[in-house]
């Protein structure tokens, strides 16, 4: 009897045995399948942590490349606005400085051959504007010498409107009408001739001292 349980505790240490090295055999290639999953999980996650940080990187990028774009396009608008800026401002000055000069060569116009016949033509023109039976004419002391008094009497007839001599002007060249209330007035001064005209003289008299013909 002793040796038949010898036989079964051995036996038993055996199964026991056999027992432990499957179990530990399976634990064993559960743990190696869990570490393989986790390794194949963490590798996914790293690589899809890799392409969206590519694809932000190239968001970033991108977004990078238009604003620099636009602060381009935005460098090159503004200098090519100051540039304009600059070159009507240059326009302007010039057209300015023509036109004051002008307004200052006025007088030598009176030594002209023929402003004996200007002279008349201004006076002609405003009355023909004004449009009255009576007027005042006014006149710089320089025109008075071509319109005097007989070529003003042969004028009243010749237009059939009563003409005289107002107070000579102070300022400008050239003739100024009123009529004999003071009401009415024309100004058609040389001065206020060339003011009347100086807007739509700018682009030709430009294109002139650019050189450009008409």
């Amino acid at each position: 009897m002793h040796g038949s349980g010898d036989a079964f505790m051995k036996s038993l240490e055996e199964n026991i045995e056999n027992l432990s090295r499957i179990v530990n055999s399976e634990a064993k290639a559960e743990a190696d399948r869990v570490l393989i999953e986790a390794k194949s999980k963490s590798e996914s996650i790293l690589q899809h942590a890799q392409k969206k940080a590519a694809v932000e990187r190239d968001k970033v990028l991108d977004q990078a490349r238009q604003e620099v774009k636009q602060l381009r396009e935005q460098a090159v608008s503004t200098t090519r606005m100051k540039a304009r800026t600059m070159e009507l401002d240059c326009r302007e000055k010039m057209l300015e400085n023509v036109f004051v000069e002008s307004l200052q060569q006025v007088r030598s116009i009176q030594k002209w051959a023929d402003y004996s016949q200007l002279s008349q033509q201004l006076l002609q023109e405003a009355v023909e504007m004004l449009k009255s039976d009576a007027l005042l004419v006014r006149v710089d002391p320089k025109t008075r010498d071509f319109i005097t008094d007989p070529i003003l009497t042969a004028l009243s007839k010749k237009w059939n409107v009563k003409l005289s001599f107002g107070k000579p002007l102070e300022q400008g060249v050239g003739v100024m009408v009123e009529t004999a209330d003071g009401h009415l007035i024309y100004d058609n001064t040389l001065e206020t001739r060339l003011t009347r005209v100086q807007n739509s003289l700018r682009a030709p008299v430009y294109h002139i001292l650019m050189g450009e013909s008409l």
